[in-house]
């Protein structure tokens, strides 16, 4: 599901992707890549806070996900990619990403 949630991403149906990555959670809640595409997405749409709280518990899972480069190796799109490195400039993820 985290894969199907990726190519909706890529093609802009968001809120498709959403749908897989909220399935995808149901079965695993700890994994921080869902919930950091989560969060990518709901800031995408606008939705800062359910984005900040769920990109800080991503955050606190592994926080490997902050590096850029670990994010290159793991995001397989540019889309997603880009939009990640959005949400951790958010100011309130300062703390997290410069650890």
């Amino acid at each position: 599901m985290m894969g199907i949630g990726l190519v909706k991403y890529e093609q802009g149906s968001i809120s498709e992707a959403i749908k897989q990555w909220e399935k995808a959670l149901i079965i695993n809640n700890q994994s921080a890549e869902i919930q950091l595409a989560l969060a990518v997405a709901f800031y995408h749409q606008g939705e800062k806070d359910k984005a900040l709280k769920l990109a800080e518990s991503a955050l606190s899972i592994n926080s490997q996900l902050a590096n850029i480069d670990f994010l290159k190796k793991i995001l397989r799109t540019n889309k997603i990619f880009a939009d990640v490195q959005k949400l951790l400039a958010h100011p309130e993820l300062k703390n997290y990403v410069n650890q």
